[in-house]
């Protein structure tokens, strides 16, 4: 649709103790979709004065370059949990002049012109049964070894498989940022105070006010990955927390196929890495010198003569095949496939951990506190090896006890499962490595559209 008016329409950065390069990424955004009734603010949950005044001084500095209508300040009153979902329904009570709401985390950058196009969309009066337009959204930006390496992987989910489901079933779930709202109809969805992972909560709430979101794939939105692996566990820790807290709604009635899939996909991915965890132990526990063969396993046959007995120390390998190397059959050109399989590597030697920190934190999380902290996101942040020996430690410890026992009783296993042991054994090394500086690594390729 071509708009002849904009309608009223706030870009919101919601944020919480976050530093100053909030401001560049939101002066970048404004000025790339400012235009007449579209308004930008700054909602603010942080709960310390330092961080409180630092944000009146981006707003005071957008607004000299802005002007001082369209660029705003709000502090919502009596929210001491924090939550976002919270602060956005006391601000859209005390600004009903908006039919429109852009809802942004504080990584989040929106290319030129995205905003009016999804304005558009939904103006047009095909699209009165969707309440949100979620826009495409790209990993840029990133300035570790880390985040660079595990950059083009999840772009490819981004290509891949959300794309795919958006498609299979003509609904989106909601990410929590980065998509335009119709703000009135979203204020009246019934979300928990106390829900962390709310995007999943509104997903299901609009789809019981029979509405639904939208993936926007011409539309596109820039956020940033952690800057190590030890900040990426900590929001995945908060992820789960939120998902593990949300699977009730599984089983809410009401919820059409590809919301109910939308709310298991999370669950199973979390759910999988203990399954995981007891796939490798077992191929110790079944076959070793003390218990003997305590399972049968049909031997690998090749060239229909020799015959490989891989026993259930081969489980180790299946399950690095099912966690990484289905990523590499999307790449579509060499580059890509370099880039993935450079992902891989570093899965292996990094990201493998979580087949531990996953399990305990699923076993650990009734007794978990829920607070939330934000991502740490600009810059490299000095983390001494200490620290990533600390954080480490736990699999290290585990990845000693399970070689030296795999040696004594099974050495066969160890070959096998070298590659978590590996994982294990070095990972506090590998942390720490990639936490630092890309900017002497060659630059990430970006996948093709």
């Amino acid at each position: 649709a071509t708009l002849s008016e904009v309608p009223a329409t706030a870009i919101l950065y919601v944020v919480k103790n976050e530093e100053a390069g909030l401001l560049k990424l939101m002066e970048e955004t404004f000025a790339g979709n400012s235009a007449e009734n579209i308004d930008l603010w700054l909602i603010s949950n942080s709960d310390n004065a330092q961080h409180q005044e630092q944000e009146r001084r981006m707003v005071s500095s957008l607004k000299k370059r802005f002007g001082e209508e369209c660029v705003h300040y709000y502090v919502p009153a009596n929210n001491p949990t924090g939550r976002k979902h919270l602060a956005l329904q006391k601000w859209s009570a005390d600004h009903q002049e908006y039919r429109y709401i852009m809802v942004c985390d504080a990584d989040t950058v929106l290319h030129s012109g995205m905003l009016l196009k999804l304005i558009a969309k939904a103006e047009h009066p095909l699209n009165k049964d969707i309440m949100l337009f979620q826009s495409h959204m790209e990993m840029r930006r990133s300035v570790t070894r880390f985040a660079r390496f595990i950059e083009p992987g999840q772009n490819l989910v981004e290509r891949a498989f959300r794309r795919v489901n958006s498609h299979v079933f003509g609904r989106s779930p909601y990410y929590g940022h980065s998509a335009l709202i119709r703000r009135k109809e979203f204020a009246k969805l019934a979300v928990p105070d106390y829900a962390l992972s709310h995007d999943l909560w509104e997903t299901a709430a609009m789809d019981l006010a029979r509405t639904r979101a939208v993936l926007c794939e011409d539309a596109t939105s820039e956020e940033m990955l952690p800057v190590n692996y030890l900040e990426d566990r900590a929001r995945t820790r908060r992820w789960i927390l939120g998902t593990l807290e949300a699977t009730p709604l599984l089983f809410k009635r009401g919820l059409s196929l590809g919301t109910r899939f939308y709310l298991f996909l999370p669950l199973y991915m979390y759910y999988v890495q203990p399954v995981f965890l007891c796939w490798i132990l077992l191929g110790l526990l079944a076959h070793n010198s003390i218990s003997g063969s305590a399972i049968a396993v049909q031997p690998l046959i090749i060239g229909g003569a020799t015959g490989l007995d891989l026993e259930m120390g081969g489980m180790c390998l299946a399950t690095l095949s099912v966690v990484w190397l289905y990523r590499l059959p999307f790449a579509r050109s060499v580059p890509e496939f370099f880039a993935l399989a450079r992902e891989i590597l570093l899965g292996t030697g990094v990201i493998v951990n979580n087949i531990l920190y996953v399990s305990w934190y699923i076993v650990a999380s009734p007794w978990s506190q829920r607070g939330w902290r934000p991502m740490k996101k600009e810059g490299v942040e000095n983390i001494s090896f200490r620290v990533c020996w600390n954080g480490m430690l736990p699999s290290t410890l585990i990845g000693g006890v399970l070689l030296a026992v795999g040696l004594c009783v099974a050495p066969a296993w160890c070959l096998l499962a070298s590659p978590i042991l590996v994982s294990f054994l070095l990972g506090s090394a590998a942390v720490y490595w990639t936490s630092k500086s890309a900017l002497t690594t060659q630059a990430v390729i970006q996948l093709s559209p």
